[in-house]
């Protein structure tokens, strides 16, 4: 491996041989199968398990599904591509490309986790999530914890009441608020953990919601803790950036926005606070 930022991620090695159509995983590290993702949908439930309601039924007509599937061949393909040449993952412009265009269902146990460092973390301090979740929280912070995972999509069939699903979200959310007491919960961030449960084991699913918003290592450190605090200080600056990209470049819509005085925050802390996992149409969750 070309990246050496601990001993343990030279422990992680490609497969040779990437074929979509296989059950085999991609790395060695992360070799047990996801959590929920299933091979196939059905007249009920989609890929991801989200109910197929009349608006998913509208938006997934045949012709989206062509172009969607079509769409995800051609990704395929140059990740199969990538592959064919690489033998690691080494962050790079060409990477940061293939990851704008999607990255296939397969492949994201181990690139999200990969990129993240949260591999490595897991692989280095594979005691802590345990000890995580036999520590004691808070009392409201755990009832907070309990309303909320109720409300977490409660449209796919994981996230149910009494699923197996809800049991992990409360273990990941809670073990995550012991680990950083300064951020401890917040809402939205329930969103953000079911989503990666969808693709990764629990414990690996704590340590990349770990470096999703308050990195512990990376070469470069995320850290987006000030959106959850009580001053949000770091939400309300980038609400800000947003508010002067909308004036640099779209100057009509500015215009407007300031005409019918609309209050970007209002329509942006949700889209920052989620991560986006919330906003986008569920036909569109193949191509994050």
């Amino acid at each position: 491996m070309r990246i050496n930022f601990f001993k343990e991620k030279n422990k992680i090695r490609l497969n040779k041989n990437l074929d979509f159509d296989s059950d085999i995983a991609i790395s060695n590290a992360n070799n047990e199968s996801n959590n929920y993702l299933t091979a196939n949908s059905d007249n009920e439930y989609d890929h991801y398990g989200f109910e197929k309601n009349k608006e998913y039924t509208q938006e997934n007509n045949d012709d989206n599904k062509r172009n969607l599937e079509k769409y995800k061949k051609k990704i395929e393909r140059r990740w199969q591509l990538y592959f064919t040449f690489k033998r690691d993952i080494k962050k790079s412009y060409y990477l940061k490309s293939l990851i704008r265009k999607g990255i296939p269902d397969k492949l994201r146990p181990d690139i999200w986790p990969y990129l993240l460092d949260s591999m490595v973390l897991c692989l280095k301090y594979p005691t802590i999530y345990e000890k995580c979740l036999n520590s004691e929280l808070e009392s409201k912070v755990l009832s907070q914890i309990d309303l909320d995972i109720i409300r977490t999509f409660p449209h796919n069939k994981n996230y149910r009441l009494n699923s197996p699903g809800l049991v992990q979200l409360k273990n990941v959310l809670r073990a995550f608020a012991v680990y950083k007491p300064k951020i401890n919960y917040c809402q939205s961030m329930n969103f953000i953990a079911a989503i990666t449960l969808i693709f990764l084991k629990e414990e690996l699913a704590f340590w990349s919601i770990v470096q999703l918003i308050d990195s512990d290592y990376s070469h470069e450190k995320i850290n987006i803790s000030d959106y959850y605090n009580n001053e949000m200080r770091g939400l309300r600056r980038d609400i800000i950036v947003i508010e002067e990209l909308i004036r640099v470049k779209l100057p009509d819509v500015h215009l407007r926005l300031k005409e019918f005085d609309v209050d970007l925050s209002w329509i942006c802390s949700e889209w920052l606070l989620c991560l986006f996992c919330t906003t986008f149409p569920k036909i569109l969750f193949p191509m994050f």
